[in-house]
């Protein structure tokens, strides 16, 4: 992971913005390898969310010193990070239904009476459904994030952050 410069308060947004953006771009697009086609990593998957949202407030907070295009990547940097966000979810959503699966199960076995017993098939189909969710999302990611690739979006990047001059 690069090291991040801080702002220079005595710079303006834009020299900034070209001066801190590359680091934080570079070390998403670097993450984003372990992450692509892999939809087990998850402790990776999350690593790269997190390495992309100082990115992602970064180029917000400097949005207006920029052009158009720099409005336009900025847009797919936060769908992607919102997406990334919906998979944690359901990542965390999966692991809380297993453990009550896992401790409804355990009830059920030591339970005086069939009666007695929780019915799970719903906890079931709920960790179906958010594996289901999941594993679309993360498809959608992974070509979201392949497109970048293929379109050299890091160079849209530093091309929306150049000087006009």
């Amino acid at each position: 992971m690069a090291k991040r410069p801080y702002p220079n308060l005595k710079k303006s947004f834009q020299q900034n913005t070209r001066k801190m953006l590359p680091a934080m771009l570079e070390d998403f697009l670097l993450r984003q390898e372990l992450v692509i086609g892999h939809p087990l990593r998850i402790k990776e998957l999350h690593r790269l969310r997190i390495s992309g949202k100082p990115l992602r407030y970064t180029m917000e907070i400097f949005r207006y010193g920029f052009a158009k295009e720099f409005k336009l990547c900025l847009a797919r940097v936060e769908e992607a990070i919102e997406l990334m966000g919906s998979i944690h979810d359901c990542d965390v959503f999966i692991e809380t239904l297993q453990d009550f699966l896992r401790e409804l199960k355990i009830f059920n076995q030591i339970a005086a009476s069939h009666n007695d017993r929780f019915e799970v098939n719903g906890v079931r189909l709920l960790v179906l459904d958010q594996k289901h969710k999941r594993n679309e999302a993360f498809l959608r990611l992974s070509k979201m994030l392949n497109t970048w690739k293929n379109d050299d979006f890091k160079r849209k990047v530093l091309e929306a952050i150049k000087p006009t001059n």
